[in-house]
């Protein structure tokens, strides 16, 4: 399912989800249930967090050849 993300929304787009588990809802404005929202909520988060990972194991396992 292709989730389009509206040029509208907030960095706070986290507050929608409710904390809970993702539940159904109704649909919204854009077309979107609320599960379908926090999931790629979720899945960009976990993206961002995937190469925040990576640049500091890089950064951490790092040595100058230099020395």
């Amino acid at each position: 399912m292709e989730v389009k993300e509206s040029r509208s929304s907030s960095k706070n787009d986290h507050r929608d989800c409710g904390g809970g588990g993702g539940g159904g809802g109704g649909v919204n404005e854009d077309g979107r249930t609320l599960g379908d929202k926090c999931r790629y909520i979720r899945k960009k988060q976990r993206a961002k967090f995937y190469i925040v990972r990576r640049c500091i194991a890089m950064l951490v396992c790092w040595h100058d050849p230099d020395k």
